[in-house]
């Protein structure tokens, strides 16, 4: 149940609405199978198999979106317009230009897109309105933004913004490794990735050994700056903070005993997340106080 990556919003207005009625307005705006020429779809779904489409615990709100899209292999379309000039070059005794292959290729896609196999995914939030605070469970920012603009819409209005360090976020890593410890309630992991001052230079990853070996100094040394560094918060959670302020690859570092007391799923995925927001919600705020900011 625990959100395997963090993407964090701030919400600039208090958070007015119950369970009740966020569930009412989402129930207009499902999930529904790509149809048609469609090849994308999405709306809201349930977080957890055969809920709500809002689940709560203490005024915290949990809610997901559907994401689907026809999978067309490039090469089969390629071929399908491949055979469709190739038939007007023989009917006309010349190839097809520009303009009549884009005719072709939107053709083709109509042909195909019927018998397309649909992907699914879901992308789950969690709303902490004491915190004014929306967090989303990918690594995507492009997928955290799709689910920040269809709450959005629902609601019409949902001023939302990205947390915005005073100090960038790879200068506090750098300094975090070059001091060769982090600030409190957080110890370095064994993985840091690390580039230059110009756009070519390549990245350099290290994993599996100690950041404070002589090759990761070596590397500091020359300039390089973090831009991924692991973390060990409270001995709890293991994570990679990234420097544009993402959470990814979260998970606990010991199985919580209360979730493990029951068998029914419903009540353990309610004792999940109660646990999860009880445990990210201090992991996000010790992180603020890590990095100066409001989170």
């Amino acid at each position: 149940m625990w959100f395997k990556n963090l993407c964090v919003f701030q919400l600039q207005d208090d958070w007015q609405l119950t369970a009740g009625a966020l569930e009412a307005l989402l129930t207009k705006h499902p999930l529904l199978p790509c149809s048609g020429l469609n090849l994308h779809s999405q709306g809201f779904v349930a977080p957890r198999e055969g809920g709500a489409l809002v689940e709560s615990a203490d005024r915290h709100l949990l809610i997901a979106l559907g994401l689907e899209d026809k999978l067309i292999p490039r090469s089969a379309l390629d071929e399908q317009v491949r055979q469709h000039a190739a038939e007007y070059e023989r009917r006309h005794g010349l190839a097809p230009g520009r303009k009549l292959r884009r005719e072709l290729r939107e053709q083709a896609l109509a042909e195909l897109a019927p018998r397309a196999l649909a992907r699914r995914r879901t992308v789950r939030a969690w709303i902490d309105p004491a915190a004014r605070r929306l967090v989303v469970d990918t690594a995507s920012p492009g997928a955290a933004e799709k689910l920040a603009t269809a709450l959005r819409e629902v609601l019409e209005s949902l001023p939302l913004i990205r947390p915005q360090p005073a100090t960038a976020v790879a200068v506090r890593l750098t300094s975090w490794l070059a001091a060769g410890r982090a600030p409190a309630n957080f110890t370095l992991g064994d993985e840091v990735e690390l580039r230059g001052g110009k756009p070519e230079t390549p990245r350099v990853r290290c994993a599996n050994q100690p950041l404070t070996a002589p090759m990761v100094r070596r590397l500091l040394q020359d300039g390089l700056t973090v831009v991924k560094l692991s973390l060990h918060w409270r001995e709890r959670a293991a994570l990679t903070l990234d420097q544009t302020l993402q959470l990814r690859r979260l998970r606990p570092l010991e199985t919580t005993p209360a979730a493990a007391d029951t068998t029914d799923p419903a009540q353990r995925f309610d004792a999940d997340l109660r646990l999860m927001i009880g445990d990210l919600g201090q992991l996000i705020k010790d992180l603020g106080t890590a990095l100066a900011v409001s989170l």
